[in-house]
């Protein structure tokens, strides 16, 4: 799949206004930091 360089798609749902303020940057960090760790492991 060609998503590698793909746009940041979280920070679309994200200002749509599904979390918190509080929670969107934990919500980011996990997110990103789940999608490179399962990229690096392949």
């Amino acid at each position: 799949m060609a998503q590698r360089r793909a746009p940041p798609q979280p920070f679309t749902i994200l200002n749509t206004g599904v979390l918190p303020p509080d929670q969107t940057d934990k919500f980011l960090i996990v997110v990103f930091y789940t999608k490179f760790t399962q990229f690096y492991q392949l």
